[in-house]
Order: C-alpha cells, then structure tokens, then sequence
C-alpha cells in the first residue's frame, strides 16, 4: 500500500468504478451514456459494446475466434471489462475521439491540462526503467527524439491495442492487434515509430 499520490498502480477495477459512478449519475448504462451523450455529439458513430458490434468486421484470433467469443466470452460484456476494456470502434473513429479529447470538444481545457500532466511516476509500478508518467487516465511520456506523447494500451493475451498521440510530431496512431509470437499492437507501435521518426526499435 501507499499513500494516495505516492505510487502508480494500474486498476482495472478503478476504471470499472468510474463507469459505475456514471450509471448512477446519469441513470443510463454506460454505454448508452457514452454513445449518447459523448459519442453522438462527436458524430463518431462506431464506438460502443454491444450495440455497435458486428462480427463479420471483428479482428479474429488465431483459430477464428472474434471479439464477442474470444473477448467478451460469448454474451455481452459484464462489469469485468465494462468501463476498462472490451470496448469496440473503428481506428478511425478512435482518431477522431482522440483528437477531439486533444481539441477541448470532449472535456474543457482546463481539466484537459490536469488529465494530461504527469502526475505519478511509472516507475513507482516497480518498472525501475519507465521513463512515462501516468496522468488520469493516459501515459504521459516524453520521449528524446519525438517529444510529447499521449498514449494508452491495452490487451487480454488474445487482443492489444494501443493509443498513441504524437504531439510534437502532430500525428495519432492507433494499432489493434491479434497477439502471436511475432508479438502485439505496443510491439508494433514500438517498429512503427521507429520507422516514421528514425529511432533504434525497442
């Protein structure tokens, strides 16, 4: 344990809260909060759970399996993934989310600036050589050649994605991916960035 602010901890749970705290607030399920009262004001019309999916455009594992099956585990996603991952959208869509969140058009600037400060150390999670912060809810990294980058990943061994914001270099790129032995969405990121802006891949 530490104390509030100290250390840098990665909560699904915590997430799972948040999107419950928004349920009682609103009196909607979640989904329905974000893809009515966030989503729809955005024109992002891709980004939700069960109401946006659809299997014949699912990524699919290995042995075929999708996003509904191999993911959400059949049936629609539970508090296990609501409000901290299982959620589906176009890249597209993601970009445009993105850089609308960057815009001020999702959330005003001045809480934007507190999202987007590096608040805790990544290192305090016992990764001794994380360079990265963590802000509310996004990775706020600073990286020698690029510069500022806003990013966030995700994955369940079967699936990973990940979220970049180059800021300095104005580009966001999102990866979704089917993990193998060749590696995962961050690994890509990692080979694409190094392509784009000439930096040795990790």
């Amino acid at each position: 344990m530490a104390a509030p602010g100290t250390a840098y901890n990665y909560s699904n749970v915590g997430y799972g809260l948040v999107a419950a705290i928004i349920e009682n607030r609103s009196g909607k399920r979640y989904e329905d909060y974000l893809r009515e009262d966030i989503a729809a004001d955005l024109g992002l019309h891709s980004l939700g759970y069960g109401s946006v999916y659809d299997d014949a455009h699912s990524l699919r594992t290995t042995n075929g399996e999708t996003i509904a099956r191999a993911s959400w585990g059949g049936h629609e996603p539970g508090w296990n993934l609501v409000g901290n991952g299982g959620l589906v959208s176009t890249l597209e869509d993601l970009v445009r989310f993105r850089a609308a969140v960057a815009a001020g058009d999702v959330i005003d600037d001045e809480l934007l600036s507190v999202v987007q400060s590096p608040h805790i150390h990544e290192a305090t999670a016992g990764d001794a050589d994380a360079a990265s912060f963590y802000g509310y809810g996004i990775v706020v990294d600073d990286v020698a050649g690029i510069g500022r980058v806003y990013w966030h990943d995700g994955g369940n061994d079967v699936y990973s994605a990940v979220l970049a914001d180059y800021v300095d270099k104005g580009d966001i790129i999102v990866i979704a991916a089917v993990d193998s032995r060749a590696g995962d969405a961050s690994d890509a990121m990692n080979i694409l960035a190094a392509q784009l802006y000439g930096l040795p891949d990790e």
